[in-house]
Parts: C-alpha cells; structure tokens; sequence
C-alpha cells in the first residue's frame, strides 16, 4: 500500500513516463506490452527481482530488457535515477558504458577498466614520489611486511608456487639472461678467501618463497658489498625484488 503522498508522487513519475519519447514501443517479458506499462510496473515492484517474480521470469530476462531504458538523458535526472536505482544499473562517468551499482563508490562511478586505468595514470605521473613513499614506508613497517608476507605464502603456498611457475614459463627467456648477469656480477665480487661452501649452503637451505639476498648489494649506487656469507640473508621473494639495490648507508653507519 501506498501513502497519499507516495501515490502522488507515483502520480508524477508515471506522466514523466509516458510523455517521454521512448525509442522502443513495446516490450516483451514474457508477455508483450506497451514500453510506458513496464517501466511503471518496474517503478512500482522497486526492484528488477521483484519485477521478475512479477511476471514469473528470470531476473536475467528482465535485466536484458531494462538495458533497453538506459537511455534517458540528463534533462530527465529524476526519472533517469528512478530507473536506474530499480534495475540497478549505473553509467561509468569515464567510458559511458553500464555498470551495476555496486561498483560505483560514493555514487562516483567508474567501470573496472576506467578504476585501473585511472590508477596506472596516477601511478606513472607520480612514480618518483610512489617510489619514495613505498620506500619509507618499508623502513618503517619491515617487520609487519615480512610477516604478513610469510603467512601468506603460508596460507597460500599453492597459488603463489603456480603463480611463479607460470611467470617463469612466461618469462624464460629474461629470467635465464639476468640470472646469468647476476652469477657473473657475483663472481666479480667474489674475493679468494670467500667460503664457498659455506655460500653453498645458504642457498641450498633458503626457504621455500624466500630468496637470497646480499645485504649491501654488488652493485650499489654508493657501495657495493662483496659475494660472501656475511653479506647474505634470507629475505620474502617479493621483499627482495622490490629492494632491488637499495641499501641505507646512514642508517648501517648509525
């Protein structure tokens, strides 16, 4: 039941309705009828389920009709809304193309490509300050990172195996070819008196996700260390791939 108040309102979206010029006349769901009776019927059931229980069909069929009034414009915001918010469906702001509702955040809507699009801009416009946070923020937060990294890899040890096994696969070729620079650059910064067996075994032991990484790097911007045991530890793969050859000379001197 309706109030008298919501019976006018209905009132007027109902003559909103049926004096816009819809580019479809009828509709067909399951049953065929005037374009203007469903959209009122939609408004009154409130949502395209409802609808479909309604007219006893799938909600699927009810939504691939109601792509078909998606095209009201903005000189109708009102009755636009309306419709929208009972089929559920926004418009991205960026591309034009529907999207459900719940992906708009804050009524601000962007499809997935357009969010993620958006975010790369963002990303390559301001690599140089990203750089510098991500950075910091690692100094400071190194213990939360690592173990939030190790109980994810143990959670889920399978996925991560798979995922690296198939960036090997898909990346053979430059993996081989740094792996080789790495060993050579390794061998120039390994000193006679080095034990390499010792070197031996703490690769042999490195834990499963983890790789190993040289304290002061070989080739650092600053300084380089050397290719023996007591500049080697154990750190998260993805840890140790975004260290790359960062190293604090401050803070190892403090």
């Amino acid at each position: 039941m309706f109030s008298h108040t919501e019976r006018d309102n209905l009132s007027d979206t109902f003559k909103k309705v049926e004096e816009y010029p819809w580019s479809i006349n009828e509709v067909t769901v399951p049953v065929t009828m005037p374009a203007t009776e469903f959209i009122k019927l939609a408004i009154i059931h409130g949502t395209s389920i409802n609808l479909s229980k309604f007219f006893g069909c799938s909600s699927a069929t009810v939504a691939r009709r109601a792509s078909e009034f998606t095209e009201i414009d903005n000189s109708n915001k009102d009755l636009k809304n309306k419709i929208l918010d009972v089929f559920n469906i926004r418009f991205c702001t960026h591309c034009g193309n529907t999207i459900s509702k719940e992906e708009s955040v804050n009524n601000f809507c962007r499809c997935e490509a357009c969010r993620k699009e958006k975010n790369n801009k963002w990303g390559r416009e301001n690599k140089e300050w990203r750089k510098e946070y991500e950075k910091q923020y690692y100094k400071e937060n190194k213990e939360k990172i690592n173990d939030r990294h190790r109980n994810y890899y143990v959670e889920n040890k399978d996925k991560v195996l798979k995922r690296q096994k198939k960036h090997y696969e898909e990346n053979k070729q430059s993996i081989l070819a740094r792996k080789n620079i790495q060993r050579v650059n390794r061998l120039k910064r390994m000193p006679k008196w080095a034990d390499k067996y010792e070197i031996g075994l703490i690769y042999a032991d490195c834990p499963e996700g983890f790789h190993v990484d040289h304290i002061i790097p070989l080739q650092g911007e600053k300084v380089s260390g050397l290719h023996v045991p007591e500049n080697l530890q154990y750190l998260p793969a993805k840890e140790n791939l975004k260290k790359s050859n960062f190293f604090d000379l401050e803070k190892f001197n403090s």
